[in-house]
């Protein structure tokens, strides 16, 4: 009986060493992985579908509803976009690091009888979210970011968006077509005012 026991044992050593030998003929190679990521910024305006807009406009045709120009200027003086093409957010993306945005508008193309007075640049305002209820998720007010409430336009640059951190995909501003407006006080020449407005983004 004692030798079959010291039999057994024998075997399991045996295939012990064995399973040592195996690994000790293992072999192991190496690779490289390679991962580029790129800084990039974004921003775009997008229709209805959420795609980018080609062609977003807001307009103020009040040609055909004078009843509601005359009741603008007797009232509140302020009139309503219209018409709205293919605006319905404004969207930034930021990786990293300060960022800005800035606008600025084309002045007046005039086309009408009289010499174009009485509509100014500084006529036309936005209220960011006042109609079109948005949010600006973009800013991350807790880190010192911010965004104006409002503003009219200018021929000149205005800064209204300052943040320093990144977006996480792209964000909202928290306005649209809906929210923009323009004063009227009933001296302005009858005719068809175009300005082409320019939003900027800057991340240094």
């Amino acid at each position: 009986m004692i030798a079959r026991q010291l039999k057994i044992l024998l075997y399991k050593v045996l295939a012990l060493s064995m399973v040592l030998a195996g690994f000790a003929l293992a072999q192991s190679d190496d690779q490289t992985v390679d991962i580029r990521i790129p800084n990039y910024i974004g921003l775009k305006i997008i229709n209805g579908s959420g795609n980018i807009a080609l062609n977003s406009s807001v307009a103020f045709d009040y040609t055909a509803d004078v009843n509601s120009y005359v009741a603008a200027v007797e009232g509140a003086g302020v009139l309503e976009p219209n018409v709205a093409s293919d605006f319905e957010d404004i969207q930034v993306v930021v990786r990293r690091g300060r960022w800005y945005v800035f606008v600025r508008a084309t002045p007046f193309s005039y086309t009408g009888p009289e010499s174009g007075a009485g509509l100014n640049l500084s006529d036309i305002r936005v209220n960011r979210g006042l109609k079109s209820g948005l949010t600006p998720d973009a800013i991350t007010a807790r880190a010192g970011g911010w965004i104006r409430p409002s503003w009219s336009l200018s021929n000149n640059w205005q800064l209204i968006v300052s943040d320093r951190r990144s977006t996480l995909g792209w964000k909202s501003l928290g306005f649209n077509a809906l929210d923009y407006s323009v004063a009227v006080q009933g001296d302005e020449d009858p005719g068809e005012y175009v300005t082409v407005v320019t939003y900027f983004l800057f991340n240094p």
